[in-house]
């Protein structure tokens, strides 16, 4: 059988996501899918190992901090309150930063449909804090891979004869 790769993983992803109206039900039914606990089944990890190396972490985690300064500044909001027209403009940015970093080929350009697909389904602050948990898990387990694929002995270079 043949493995998939990054555009199969993907749209597996997207097909999943865009079976739901919000991310809260999202993470609720495919809990499995985002966070494991089987290699196998959690296509967000399969997802993770096919961007190894197109990616810098130091750029994932710019971008992850933005996130999570939302989530400092919107943290006193009640989670089933709509998210704010202002705030969900501060949202949409994170998708132009992302835009960028995919044109100077600082990003994967998969990411942007990933996390395009998600930020549809946010529309009240609960959503957003569960986005901020896949967004969390995406950054474990990229530095979760990149730890192992350091340690995975390399094979030696065939002599040259």
């Amino acid at each position: 059988m043949k493995k998939a790769g990054k555009k199969e993983i993907l749209q597996k992803l997207i097909n999943i996501f865009s079976k739901y109206e919000n991310v809260s039900t999202l993470v609720r039914e495919e809990a499995e899918v985002l966070f494991g606990p089987d290699d196998n089944k959690c296509l967000l990890l399969q997802y993770v190992r096919e961007i190894l190396g197109t990616v810098k972490i130091t750029q994932i985690r710019k971008f992850f901090s933005h996130i999570r300064n939302l989530e400092v500044v919107w943290a006193d909001k009640p989670a089933s309150k709509e998210i704010d027209k202002s705030d969900l403009v501060e949202l949409r940015k994170f998708m132009m930063f992302v835009r960028y970093a995919i044109g100077r080929k600082y990003l994967d350009p998969s990411l942007k449909d990933f996390f395009s697909v998600l930020i549809q389904r946010i529309h009240t602050y609960e959503d957003f804090r569960r986005f901020v948990d896949i967004f969390e898990a995406l950054v474990a387990y990229y530095v979760y891979l990149s730890t192992v694929e350091e340690r995975r002995p390399r094979r030696p270079l065939p002599r040259v004869r």
